[in-house]
């Protein structure tokens, strides 16, 4: 015996795709969507400035992502930008380790090895090159535990132990043995600690 609701349920199918109800998703689906073009220049300063003003949140790789590689041409102009506060030349350096722009590791390293630019900005630059490059960064960033400045041994002890390789903890052992001041010499105590399996 046929089941007369199935048949009702297949002639309102039937009526409604002929009377054009129905109709497809005229959008493709996201991986067959060609991408957005970059934002414009100027629309890209507000975009990343938006991005990196908020207290609220940390903005992600995935939203550095959707603006493109120019991104980095504009943290770099906020970065270098003596009228911008404090803390949005910091976050600018700091978010050169989410933009999807190779050069933003040489950037980094280029902060980095510039004993000219503050040490505010450069200890930012540690963590972010250690973000970003892992253990390719240790070449750069183990000769920064002789630095002169604390805060700069303080920024490689702190950026050693998230990178938690073998060669990265030997380093920070051995320099925990010379370092005078207390601050540097927790820095690394913790950062051995993290490593530990």
């Amino acid at each position: 015996m046929r089941n007369p609701n199935l048949f009702w349920l297949w002639w309102a199918a039937a009526l409604t795709l002929a009377s054009g109800c129905v109709t497809q998703n005229s959008r493709p689906p996201e991986e067959a969507r060609p991408p957005a073009p970059p934002p414009k220049p100027q629309d890209m300063k507000v975009r990343v400035l938006a991005l990196i003003s908020g207290y609220e949140r940390v903005p992600t790789e995935e939203e550095f992502k959707e603006l493109g590689p120019g991104a980095l041409a504009v943290l770099d102009e906020l970065y270098a930008d003596a009228s911008q506060l404090p803390t949005t030349r910091t976050r600018a350096v700091a978010s050169m380790a989410l933009v999807d722009n190779p050069e933003a590791e040489k950037r980094l390293q280029d902060l980095v090895a510039d004993p000219k630019v503050d040490v505010q900005y450069r200890s930012t630059a540690v963590a972010a090159l250690a973000h970003r490059a892992g253990e390719k960064a240790l070449s750069t960033l183990a000769p920064l535990l002789e630095s002169e400045e604390p805060r700069m041994r303080d920024a490689a002890a702190r950026a050693l132990g998230r990178i938690g390789t073998a060669e990265a903890r030997k380093t920070l052992e051995e320099r925990l043995g010379k370092e005078q001041d207390a601050a540097v010499r927790e820095a690394i105590q913790q950062s051995l600690t993290k490593m530990e399996p």
